[in-house]
């Protein structure tokens, strides 16, 4: 009796282990069983989504899409100067009572001479107008700062200047992919004798400024 259950034994072990090489998954049955299977075998104990089986636990653990959920984003307001460092205002020497008519700004006289003007340029090709891209209707604006010390003085080529203005034209922009905006700068009641005739001197930055129409 002893010979024919070991017999039968080993015969069962044989044919699992003919069963095993032939698989394609191996898995823990609902019941704790080990459950063995092929194509041929049929539906067996799985994990399932919405009906349908996603993968089969937890003989295989990995990561299993349960759902997916809709993700948005409130976008913010986004503006550039398109290679800002690429542009730069030369001030050349124009005529005070041309300047003042065309800044509107009675501040400027015939005696403040010499008086100077400039608009930014690209360094490279020499067109004007700087190239904005806002996703906002903004209002643009522009400011000069000559070159000061530590102390709040001014010092080197901000010396030069004496009084001065700065605009932004045109000043509202739509949302858009590109505008084109002319920054310009004017001067007046230069100190010309702080350098040698045909030096070009830094005497200061523009400052370039957006913020949302109202």
């Amino acid at each position: 009796m002893i010979k024919r259950t070991l017999i039968a034994i080993a015969a069962m072990a044989f044919v699992a282990s003919l069963a095993f090489a032939s698989t394609d998954v191996t898995e823990w049955g609902p019941n704790g069983e080990l459950d063995i299977w092929n194509h041929t075998h049929g539906d067996s104990a799985a994990t399932k989504v919405d009906g349908s089986i996603k993968v089969r636990w937890p003989f295989k653990y990995e990561d299993l899409e349960i759902c997916r959920i809709p993700v948005y984003m409130h976008i913010g307001m986004y503006i550039k100067v398109i290679d800002c460092d690429k542009y730069k205002v030369v001030l050349k020497q124009v005529d005070c009572a041309d300047l003042r008519a065309a800044k509107d700004d009675d501040n400027i006289e015939d005696k403040d001479w010499p008086c100077y003007e400039g608009c930014a340029k690209h360094k490279d090709n020499g067109s004007q107008g700087i190239k904005v891209i806002s996703n906002f209707p903004a209002v643009m604006s522009a400011k000069f700062y000559k070159l000061v010390g530590d102390d709040g003085k001014a010092k080197d080529g901000g010396k030069v200047i004496g009084k001065s203005g700065a605009s932004a034209s045109p000043e509202e922009i739509a949302a858009s992919t590109e505008t084109k905006v002319d920054i310009c700068v004017w001067a007046w009641e230069t100190k010309l004798e702080q350098y040698g005739a045909g030096d070009e001197v830094r005497v200061g930055d523009v400052a370039v400024q957006a913020r949302p129409q109202i």
